[in-house]
Formats: structure tokens, C-alpha cells, sequence
């Protein structure tokens, strides 16, 4: 059963990437941007740095609203 779920969710999120990326194609531009991503280890988990990933969240928020998922 675990097999099944693991797989079902990798198609899962393959068919999600897959719509996303239509979606984007259908309503804009396709760009490449190198941006840094600065992340903190704390108790054995990688946490996201909000302050200094200022460029990363803001182009994702930018992504999310010109498409309309909010």
C-alpha cells in the first residue's frame, strides 16, 4: 500500500508540475532567472530564511497573482 501512495503521489505532482507549467505558458512569458536561496538547518530540517529570500518570494508571489492562483 505504502508503494501505491508514494507512486500515486509522484504522478500526483507530476500532473500538477505539468498544468502549472501550461498555465504559465498559456498567460505569459517564459523566463530564466538565477536567484539565490539562503536556508537555515534547525533541529534537522532546512527552514527557508523569509528576510534574506526577499528576490525569491517576491517573483513567486508575482508568478502566483499575474496567474491568478491565489
Amino acid at each position: 500500500m505504502e508503494n501505491q501512495s508514494a507512486e500515486s503521489a509522484e504522478i500526483y505532482e507530476k500532473k500538477v508540475q505539468k498544468l502549472l507549467l501550461d498555465t504559465i505558458k498559456s498567460k505569459g512569458t517564459m523566463k530564466e532567472k538565477v536567484i539565490k536561496v539562503y536556508m537555515d538547518k534547525e533541529f534537522g530540517y532546512w527552514d527557508l530564511e523569509i528576510i534574506k529570500n526577499e528576490e525569491l518570494l517576491l517573483t513567486l508571489f508575482s508568478v502566483i497573482d499575474s496567474l491568478g492562483l491565489y
